[in-house]
């Protein structure tokens, strides 16, 4: 008899294979067997009508602190995700400096990643630490990690904008050979984000050998995603031909209206490339809006020695720093397109509110808005950014090769203490692809549900999940196809979706029938 039989569901494997009506039996944490034969029990879910397909892949999300605050990551359970990869946009927790100094530089360079940030340096220090706090908290879903270059940067010079010396270059290299050694997927390069930003080229390639040892990914937050994104497309292609390394492209997009039209260019270079031998791919999540900090309307040179040092020359050189702004907000779409989505509590009346709103408001020009309100905040407050067009959004996801991540965080509905208006990706972005998909493409049910299972675990190694199949672990995600629909809006962000059923994690079933479980059997991958 089976722990757990899931029975007479239409079951799609994430492999791309014509779905069937069949039974799946599920012992301790695996499924044990899948068969049209029925199967007996000790507890069995009747999906009748309903969606059987393994749990979904998150393979872009910020998550990092979420899993370590106990949070019951409600945001992506219900929308049927089982794991998600953290330490993107060269963003991670970890490693360490041993550097008391960088060891400052990095907690407010993660300070970001969620409100009430970890002590970065005090209680993790590398990937086994953080597993150990993983396990101990008992976490819902599963993690894959990855290790983000701009983290790895901060261990060996800071924020110094300049090239690394050989010593350097080999703290960085040695650093990211221990932390794949020990289960890290890959590295993140956040190439927008200084320090990150400050890297040439010749440092990427040389970290880039490091993971192609380890049949390690490669993953990007490119260096421009609007006026020169063609420039920083052929980066990635001149990585990947010149080391070999799987380069995968992060929320790819084409931003500022400038520039809408070109993603049929961009995968164009992308598939050319892999043609003559690259491995290059990418996932995008389905809005026409961006959500980063807002210190990404600041030039980089002026983050030179970190978030202090940046909001010091906001104070006293802003005569020099404020055209640039104007000219980054005017890439972005202008002050009418860039709306204020958290400030962390620091200055909650912002939230929600538009750059020119706020400029009138204050009487002053939209850059010294942004200002203000960095310094006001001390340098946390993201922004959203509408600088996307639909149509480059649904090419995108309409590509066979697309992958789904959604660049969100794992947020709890009730308990986040400070809001704000966080972007809707955060909530909806999977039933948001599914509704997009059937209503902008003729692509079948079986390729849908592939782009979020099967193909991202195929493209990060992931064993075990991503497929329907005996000895697999048993992540199960269980909906109504045609009622599965995003409900989170920008102005509403924090709304469940609705048309998901059931959610299984190694065999336990944290969703049931609509309702979150107290179950937590999620696993570091």
């Amino acid at each position: 008899m089976y722990d757990l039989v899931i029975s007479n569901g239409l079951i799609v494997d994430g492999s791309g294979s014509v779905p069937f009506i069949g039974n799946i039996g599920i012992i301790k944490d695996k499924i044990s067997f899948v068969s049209t034969h029925d199967l007996e029990g000790k507890r069995s879910i009747k999906a009748e009508g309903l969606i059987v397909s393994p749990g979904f892949i998150d393979v872009h999300s910020h998550s990092d602190a979420s899993f370590m605050l106990g949070s019951k990551l409600e945001s992506k359970v219900f929308q049927g995700v089982t794991t998600e990869i953290i330490g993107n946009c060269g963003i991670s927790l970890f490693p360490a400096p041993n550097n008391e100094p960088y060891c400052e530089l990095l907690k407010k360079y993660c300070a970001g990643l969620i409100e009430g940030v970890i002590d970065v340096e005090d209680r993790i220090r590398n990937i086994e630490d953080y597993k150990n706090i993983f396990i101990d908290k008992k976490n819902t879903i599963n993690c894959g990690v990855l290790i983000g270059h701009g983290t790895l940067r901060i261990c060996a010079m800071g924020f110094d904008n300049r090239v690394p010396n050989e010593s350097e270059m080999e703290v960085m290299k040695e650093l990211l050979d221990v932390e794949l050694r020990n289960g890290a997927l890959g590295m993140s390069l956040g190439l927008i984000y200084p320090p990150g930003s400050f890297a040439d080229i010749n440092e990427l390639v040389e970290l880039a050998k490091v993971l192609k040892k380890h049949d390690a990914i490669l993953t990007a937050h490119m260096r421009n995603e609007n006026t020169n994104i063609i420039d920083s497309i052929n980066e990635m292609i001149n990585i990947a031909k010149s080391t070999g390394v799987h380069v995968h492209i992060s929320h790819l997009k084409v931003m500022g209206k400038s520039n809408w039209g070109k993603s049929k260019e961009v995968i164009g270079l992308i598939e050319e490339a892999n043609k003559n031998g690259a491995f290059i791919t990418f996932d995008q999540y389905p809005y026409n809006a961006s959500n980063t900090t807002l210190t990404a309307l600041v030039p980089s040179w002026a983050h030179e020695g970190g978030t202090y040092k940046m909001l010091n020359r906001l104070s006293n050189e802003s005569d020099e720093i404020e055209p640039q702004i104007t000219k980054l907000i005017n890439e972005r779409g202008g002050p009418d397109r860039i709306k204020i989505s958290h400030t962390y509590g620091k200055r909650p009346e912002y939230d929600g509110m538009f750059l020119s709103n706020l400029s009138e408001e204050f009487g002053v020009s939209p850059a010294k808005t942004v200002i203000k309100v960095l310094i006001e905040t001390e340098g946390e407050a993201s922004g959203i950014y509408y600088s996307m067009d639909d149509d480059d959004v649904n090419y995108i996801l309409s590509q066979h090769n697309m992958i789904v991540g959604s660049d969100g965080y794992g947020i709890d509905y009730i308990n986040y203490k400070h809001k704000g208006k966080p972007h809707p990706r955060s909530f909806g972005t999977f039933p948001r692809y599914f509704r997009l998909s059937k209503e902008n493409s003729n692509v079948k049910m079986e390729e849908v549900i592939r782009k979020v299972t099967g193909l991202p675990a195929e493209y990060f190694g992931l064993k075990n999940i991503g497929i329907i199949k005996e000895g697999n672990y048993a992540d199960l995600s269980i909906f109504d196809w045609d009622k599965f629909k995003d409900n989170a809006t920008y102005e509403n962000p924090f709304q469940k979706p609705e048309g998901l059923h059931y959610v299984i994690v190694s065999g336990q079933v944290l969703i049931d029938n609509g309702e979150l479980t107290d179950n937590k059997a999620g696993r570091m991958i």
